[in-house]
């Protein structure tokens, strides 16, 4: 039977609080497990709404004011670590109907706003790199759908074994009858990096001249040794190797002007990020969601945004300074981008942003700390200012979600997917088995945002 929460019990317990109570299993322990799973059974998000919040501190922990906004969790794939991670949505405007796809190429269908799902089928994309490669090594980092109703995929094959480094890049392909074949991929530029990904998560983005847009990062991360710039830039600036687990890339976006059979005139959008959404607004401006990760601060690095994004409840956890959602606009079709400012907590990650009928902004992010799961916020401002009420669309204290991909529907439902990974508790593997399960949540935004 799914349990009935007091979700009051919540209200000014830090995420230490709830977890240590959950810890205890007694009598409080389950009552705060029932609020914080919010009548759900097991991993099973709620098929009936999730949670509202309101924060009062960024800095010493947060009050949660909760309260039950409706919303229906549908759960589209599941399987083993290997099947899934992430999902990417798009809608066909001519047919209304939607796509989603996860990160190995796992493709399903919705013709009823996202209520139900098709059995998900394999993309296949022609041609003997992605053929030849173990299904593991093949990625699916963005899909797209044009105004003409022609659908593109951005792919990535991670090194295969009869191939070298100097083989891993971006691809993109095309299909022109709904998703059900595609076309021979066109090779993105590798811009002189030794490492290029149209990843994750990722949607194209068509502006409104017919221009279409696909972010795509480029770079290395360690530990690689000294790494070089194209332009000669040394990286780290001090010259030292770098260190295992360091992210070290240039976020830019790629063009197409002949509906997505051949791209280029790429422009670079911010360092240090990846993971990058765009949005255009009415206006023409364009707005990025970057997934921002700094290592080290540099000058002018306001010294409370960098102690406020050390993670207050193990700051081991994580070395770097910036691990955050930044946002970037541009108002010249994407050529020049803004500094980018920061717009969420720290280790809240990756973002996407869609755009209601009025105006409003709004982006789900994915939040690592515990408890994890997708949050949204909005903005009445174009992205300048951000809600201090959130939605937690999950939250599971005991596997990871995140990797949101978000839609607006013609009446302003929000579509969001996200993905959840289960740990298997008594696995003897290191790291543990787990299983996989991509969930998409239909919700609106409350009337009073």
């Amino acid at each position: 039977m799914p349990h009935h929460a007091d979700v009051s019990i919540l209200m000014g317990m830090t995420d230490r609080q709830i977890r240590e109570a959950i810890a205890r299993d007694d009598a409080h322990g389950r009552a705060v497990l029932a609020a914080m799973l919010h009548e759900r059974e097991g991993n099973a998000p709620s098929p009936t709404g999730g949670f509202r919040y309101s924060k009062t501190s960024q800095l010493k922990g947060e009050m949660l004011l909760c309260r039950r906004e409706p919303a229906e969790h549908i759960k589209v794939m599941e399987g083993d670590e290997h099947e899934g991670w992430g999902g990417c949505l798009c809608r066909i405007p001519r047919t209304g109907e939607i796509l989603l796809t996860d990160f190995r190429g796992n493709l399903c269908r919705s013709s009823d706003g996202g209520r139900t799902w098709s059995d998900s089928v394999r993309v296949e994309i022609p041609g003997p790199l992605y053929q030849d490669a173990p299904v593991q090594k093949r990625c699916i980092g963005a899909i797209g759908a044009l105004r003409d109703g022609t659908i593109l995929l951005a792919c990535m094959v991670y090194t295969s074994p009869r191939r070298g480094p100097e083989d891993e890049g971006g691809y993109v392909t095309r299909s022109t009858d709904g998703g059900r074949t595609w076309e021979e991929p066109f090779r993105l530029d590798m811009l002189g990096y030794p490492h290029l990904e149209p990843a994750s998560h990722l949607r194209f983005v068509e502006l409104q001249d017919g221009t279409i847009l696909l972010p795509a990062a480029a770079g290395r991360r360690g530990p690689q040794g000294r790494f070089i710039y194209p332009d000669g830039t040394p990286f780290p600036p001090s010259g030292e190797p770098l260190r295992a687990g360091v992210q070290c890339e240039d976020q830019y976006v790629f063009r197409s002007r002949d509906g997505g059979r051949t791209w280029g005139d790429p422009s670079l959008v911010t360092g240090w990020g990846c993971e990058t959404n765009l949005v255009q607004l009415a206006s023409g401006k364009i707005i990025a969601a970057v997934r921002y990760q700094r290592e080290w601060a540099v000058e002018g690095d306001d010294p409370r945004v960098i102690e406020a994004s050390k993670p207050q409840e193990d700051p081991d956890y994580c070395t770097t300074i910036y691990l955050d959602t930044f946002i970037c606009e541009s108002t010249d079709g994407g050529y020049h981008w803004s500094e980018p400012r920061k717009a969420s907590r720290y280790l809240e990650h990756p973002a996407d942003i869609v755009c209601m009928s009025d105006g409003t902004l709004v982006m789900v992010k994915g939040h690592k700390p515990f408890p994890h799961g997708p949050q949204v916020v909005w903005s009445r401002d174009e992205g300048k200012t951000w809600s201090k009420s959130f939605l937690a669309l999950d939250m599971d204290p005991k596997g990871a979600a995140g990797q949101p991909s978000a839609l607006a529907l013609e009446d302003d439902t929000v579509l969001v997917s996200y993905d959840v990974y289960t740990w298997d508790e008594n696995s003897t593997t290191n790291p543990p088995a787990c299983r996989y399960q991509l969930w998409v949540v239909r919700f609106k935004l409350p009337m009073e945002v």
